[in-house]
């Protein structure tokens, strides 16, 4: 009985360490990316550095979090608002990773097509699992 629960705390402890969300606002603000790219939305090339700039003075609000199977610049995507959670231009800019695959255990994913999932509940909701 004491190595099934064993085994099963173990499994549990791997899966959850393996589980990473978008950054926080705070980490934004700070520029502790870990990891995440931040491009431009219209081109998905790298950001200025007064796009950069205006991005960490404005972002107020996680807006999105979406996988997108194939996608080049990485799969895994990160969108965020300013003060008008109206305007949907996310500040000009995505955030962006390589190797992580949307946590689907989690209900709130919704699947847009068959390559693309969705997630707006918030940052803990909407994580992604590392690939490799």
């Amino acid at each position: 009985m004491f190595k099934k629960l064993f085994f099963i705390g173990l499994l549990l402890t791997a899966t959850t360490s393996f589980a990473e969300p978008c950054p926080t606002i705070a980490e934004i603000k700070a520029g502790f990316w870990h990891g995440w790219q931040p491009l431009n939305l219209d081109s998905g090339s790298l950001i200025s550095p007064s796009a950069l700039a205006y991005f960490k003075n404005n972002v107020q609000n996680f807006a999105l979090a979406e996988w997108m199977k194939d996608a080049p610049e990485g799969e895994a995507h990160c969108y965020y608002n300013g003060d008008d959670k109206k305007d949907n231009t996310y500040l000009g800019v995505f955030l962006t990773k390589e190797n992580l695959t949307a946590d689907t255990t989690s209900l709130a994913w919704h699947k847009l097509n068959k390559n693309i999932l969705q997630c707006r509940i918030s940052l803990q909701t909407c994580q992604f699992i590392t690939t490799k």
